[in-house]
């Protein structure tokens, strides 16, 4: 089935488009665009928030809403959540390798380790753009 919302095919029994995250339904035509796509509660990710020469190991969580790193119990220092709005999202720059840089409209910058930035990123603007 190929998803409405970002063109990418999924397997015929997807409820979700792998790439976006879009809802998929058997009733819809391709052509068609979601007026209020549905997301799924949260999608993981491994991540490092790299705070100066600092990196903090744990993991992204992306809800319909809402960026979080959580990081691994075992790491020293601040082990709070960070939340970020989807919807203050402004930019992204794809750094060497693994490095992602998301900036935001009322904050600084946040660096993460992170595979999968393409997948990341179109995860979050789907939202952002549904928001």
């Amino acid at each position: 089935m190929i998803c409405p919302n970002c063109k990418t095919e999924n397997p015929d029994n997807a409820n979700y488009c792998r790439n976006c995250g879009t809802a998929l339904s058997q009733a819809k035509s391709e052509s068609a665009r979601p007026t209020s796509p549905t997301f799924p509660n949260f999608i993981e990710h491994k991540a490092n928030f790299n705070v100066g020469m600092n990196s903090i190991g744990g993991k992204i969580i992306i809800t319909p809403t809402q960026l979080i790193f959580r990081a691994h119990s075992f790491n020293f220092g601040d082990l709070s959540d960070r939340v970020f709005e989807i919807k203050d999202i402004v930019g992204y720059k794809k750094g060497f390798l693994t490095f992602l840089y998301i900036s935001f409209c009322n904050r600084p910058d946040i660096k993460l380790t992170v595979w999968g930035k393409d997948e990341i990123i179109n995860q979050l603007e789907a939202r952002r753009r549904a928001l």
